[in-house]
């Protein structure tokens, strides 16, 4: 993997464009719409997936990327990896309850 590749996406983030503004989209997006509501599984899948994607993104840039930012920016990239973790949490309490 290249280091350059995944401090750009960081920066992206933590300057709150391009990719992040995809996410945030398809974040609201899967929390707003609801398809097929009489089968958990298959209405809040969507979510799920882009909540594990993401984390599993953000966890890779938390890695990759530890020594080229100030606390403040991993305290942010924190915040979002939390954000994630209950969305997945929410969409997996709803399937299984």
């Amino acid at each position: 993997m290249k280091k350059e590749y995944w401090l750009r996406i960081q920066r992206e983030i933590i300057e709150k464009r391009g990719i992040y503004k995809l996410w945030v989209f398809l974040f609201i997006f899967c929390c707003a719409v609801i398809m097929l509501p009489e089968i958990p599984v298959l209405a809040y899948s969507p979510q799920l997936l882009l909540g594990v994607i993401t984390l599993v993104f953000l966890g890779i840039i938390w890695h990759v990327c530890k020594g080229e930012r100030s606390k403040e920016e991993s305290r942010e990239l924190l915040w979002y990896m939390i954000l994630f973790l209950v969305m997945i949490a929410g969409s997996l309490y709803r399937i299984f309850r």
